[in-house]
């Protein structure tokens, strides 16, 4: 067994790792870290998976620190892959909703008639009067209220209303029609002192997440 190993299978951690460790196996237990790190291409972090696939006594008696240790792997480490892995994941399982809110977003960029706000539909509004008329008599009566085609709608009841703003921007953005691209999603985590990949990187990542082959417990 190599030096290393030994010395990280006898030293002890601190306890203040050995604490956020258990936080991490607690809200994460092995099996379920095991499948999280596995699309990882940290060749650390594939050592990990081993160690903790491992029949080896001396493997199954240790603690994730000391085996994380024993991989050159930090709490920062295993945090920034696990976020990393989410982060695939969580496009992964959007990529499924795309069609259907492009479908959603062009329905709400076509334009579509609505009843006209001036005539209210009825395709016909009062003749302009003058604001005084002169007090009617029998002899002069006011004239009767005279009604005309709608000048807004051209007596049709209806006006033709453009799509949602927003959404034929989003629409023109998608196929290409502007030049403009949308910012880089990012994640950020107060305090943390990692780096957590954009969705642009994670794109590029997907099929290392789909291709991942099952690890083989060693022996």
């Amino acid at each position: 067994m190599p030096r290393a190993i030994k010395r990280a299978l006898t030293a002890k951690s601190p306890a203040r790792k050995e604490a956020s460790f258990h936080r991490l196996e607690v809200s994460l237990p092995r099996d379920k870290l095991i499948q999280v790190l596995q699309p990882s291409g940290d060749p650390r972090v594939q050592q990990l998976i081993e160690c903790l696939l491992s029949t080896n006594p001396n493997m199954l008696n240790r603690s994730l620190p000391s085996l994380a240790a024993m991989c050159k792997l930090g709490y920062a480490d295993l945090i920034r892959e696990i976020a990393r892995s989410r982060v695939s994941e969580g496009i992964l399982r959007m990529s499924k909703h795309i069609p259907q809110v492009l479908e959603d977003a062009a329905i709400e960029a076509k334009s579509r008639s609505s009843v006209c706000p001036e005539c209210k539909g009825t395709t016909q509004v009062l003749e302009d009067r003058p604001a005084y008329l002169p007090k009617a008599t029998p002899s002069q009566p006011n004239p009767e209220p005279k009604f005309i085609d709608c000048p807004t709608c051209a007596g049709k009841g209806k006006v033709r209303k453009s799509g949602n703003h927003n959404a034929r921007k989003l629409m023109f953005e998608a196929v290409g029609l502007t030049n403009r691209k949308a910012p880089p999603l990012t994640v950020n985590f107060p305090g943390a002192k990692f780096d957590v990949p954009t969705m642009e990187s994670e794109m590029t990542a997907l099929d290392r997440v789909l291709d991942a082959t099952p690890v083989k417990a060693s022996r």
